[in-house]
Order: C-alpha cells, then sequence, then structure tokens
C-alpha cells in the first residue's frame, strides 16, 4: 500500500495518532511520517498536530472499502461485474474503465470508484470539482453488442436508474434536469457522463460515469457555478456511502441490460414522472440561442421546446438548457 494511501486509511477514524504509531506502519522515521502526511494537502485533506497526541485528519471520512461494497452488492450483480477497483486518487474513473475496455475483450463489465479525482470532468469539458472522501465519483463500463444508434437516451435512462436508489432516502422533490442531470429542489445533486468507444455500427463499448454529491457542505462548492446541493442536507437518512454505492450499482447493472433488451422505451415512462423541465420557461445553448418552453422528450429521449416559430426537437450532443 502506497504511505499516502496507509495515512488516509489510518486517520480516517479522526483519532489522534502518534508519530510513532504511524512510523512503525510505514516502516519509516517521525520526520518522514511528516513528510507524507503534509502529502495530504495535494488531495485537500487537512491533518492537525497536537503535541503530546499526534495527529489527526480535522474531520472523519466514511472511505469506500471494496469488501464493504461487495456485502452490499446483489449476488447476481456481483457475478456481473468483471472487475471492481476503488482508489484514492485518480485522474478520472471515466478514463480508468476506458483503458481497461481497450485492452480486454468484448462483453465484459468493469467498475471504478475514487474517492478524488484530479481531472474529474462533467459534460461539454466542465470540470467536476469533488473534496476527497465526500462523494461518489463512479464509472461502470459495459460493452453494447449494437452500434451507436442503439444508445438514444441511455443517459437519460441511467438518471432513473440512480433516482430509483436514491428513493429510500426520503429526498424531497428529486428531479431528472435532461438530459444528464439529478436534481433535488432544482439543484444539482449530481450528473452523468456517458463516453463510447467502438466502431460506428458494431460492437462499442460505453463507459456511464456518475458523480453525486453526498456529504458536501455548503462551504465546500465555492468553485461550482450553479446552484447545487448534496444528499446530506436533503435526506433526514443516515447516509453510509459504502452502501449508496451498492444501492445504484445495484439499479445501474440490471437497468443497463433492460436498456440493452428495449431501448429507452423501458425507462420512458419513469423519466416523464421526474422532468423537472416540464412546462418550464428555458434557454439552450448551443451552435445557436434558443428560448422556449420545453414541453417534455420524444421516443428516443430528445428534448422537445416549443418556440414561437413552432415545435423543435433536441438531441443531447453540445447544447446545454437552463431555467429561464
Amino acid at each position: 500500500m502506497h504511505p499516502t494511501d496507509y495515512l488516509i486509511r489510518k486517520l480516517a477514524d479522526g483519532e489522534f495518532h502518534s508519530g510513532v504509531e504511524l512510523g512503525e506502519g510505514l516502516q519509516v522515521s517521525r520526520t518522514a511520517v511528516w513528510k507524507t502526511l503534509d502529502k495530504l494537502k495535494d488531495v485537500g485533506l487537512e491533518v492537525e498536530s497536537v503535541k503530546g497526541k499526534g495527529y489527526r485528519l480535522t474531520e472523519p471520512l466514511d472511505l469506500l472499502c471494496t469488501e464493504r461494497l461487495k456485502s452490499e452488492l446483489a449476488p447476481e450483480v456481483l457475478g456481473e461485474l468483471q472487475g471492481l477497483e476503488i482508489f484514492n486518487s485518480l485522474e478520472s474513473t471515466n478514463q480508468r474503465v476506458l483503458a481497461l475496455a481497450k485492452e480486454a475483450p468484448a462483453n465484459i463489465s468493469n467498475l471504478c470508484l475514487a474517492e478524488f479525482q484530479t481531472s474529474g470532468r462533467g459534460r461539454r469539458g466542465r470540470d467536476w470539482l469533488s473534496p476527497f472522501g465526500k462523494n461518489l465519483c463512479l464509472s461502470f463500463g459495459y460493452t453494447f453488442r449494437e452500434g451507436f444508434a442503439a444508445l438514444e437516451g441511455l443517459s437519460l435512462a441511467v438518471g432513473v436508474m440512480v433516482a430509483d436508489a436514491l428513493k429510500s432516502y426520503g429526498v424531497d422533490s428529486l428531479q431528472l434536469k435532461w438530459p444528464n442531470d439529478i436534481w433535488a429542489r432544482r439543484k444539482k445533486l449530481g450528473g452523468i457522463l456517458i463516453e463510447v468507444h467502438g466502431e460506428q455500427g458494431g460492437p462499442c463499448h460505453v463507459v456511464i460515469g456518475l458523480g453525486l454529491n453526498v456529504l458536501m457542505r455548503p462551504d465546500e462548492g465555492a468553485g461550482i457555478d450553479q446552484d447545487w446541493t448534496s444528499l446530506v442536507q436533503e435526506s433526514p437518512e443516515p447516509i453510509s456511502r459504502n452502501q449508496l454505492a451498492a444501492a445504484i450499482i445495484n439499479s445501474m447493472v440490471p437497468g443497463v441490460k433492460l436498456f440493452e433488451r428495449e431501448g429507452f422505451g423501458a425507462f420512458r415512462a419513469r423519466w416523464e414522472a421526474l422532468d423537472g423541465l416540464r412546462d418550464q420557461p428555458v434557454v439552450v445553448q448551443g451552435p445557436n440561442r434558443l428560448e422556449g418552453v420545453c414541453r417534455g422528450i420524444g421516443r428516443f429521449g430528445h428534448l422537445l421546446i416549443e418556440t414561437s416559430d413552432g415545435m423543435t426537437e433536441l438531441a443531447a450532443g453540445e447544447v446545454s438548457v437552463r431555467r429561464l
């Protein structure tokens, strides 16, 4: 185990640990321990030092754990996964799963989670900001036998899968915003990023990336340029990140297989019931600016906008939709 990973796991309880104890665990000197602890700043973790007591994190962490996560997964879901990885720090969970897909044969499923991403991305190239160990950064890779055309509506269907997993947390006003956002009280709770690798008409490997705000405090999102919230602010229920991640995976894995068999039609009614933009005035930013009233979605998940010139149907592509 890498020294910084060891220290994070050791200090996650929020209690004081002496330099001697930490040095013995790492088999290094107390000076080397201090230097390694200083590196935790790179992922945004703050360490408190008190003479005679030792070191502790300024707040405890609810870390993801492979064994705990697997124990919460349904046996049939666990059996579908070719790989399940958890990293303390990673450039991007999506990129990790894409790299595995390029190396491996078709028809396998890989899952990757990270406590912190150095280059986390949202849709349209935006940064995804997430402090260490507070949220869920999760990517699931799956090989579809059909080509790109069979993927229409996938990001919307995944939104339904995530919403299903969140039902037990008692979140009021849970909604979905076209094409890939999860809302609570019209504030962004999470986002979905779909990336595809493969041939236009043949089998293609899809990576479904999910970023979900879980334990973030209001003061930890200063760099976010839109209204946002986190599950801890919206749910009256106690939150275990391992149980939450398992609930999402238990919904996503069979959900993706259902989508492959039946397409977006199997999810459309549930998505429409959660549509956060229906009958709302909106502005669409893309190649051209467009204002109108959202009238829901079409058969394949395209957005319907009513303007003064009539009805316009939009695919996700490189467009962004905001309420006026």
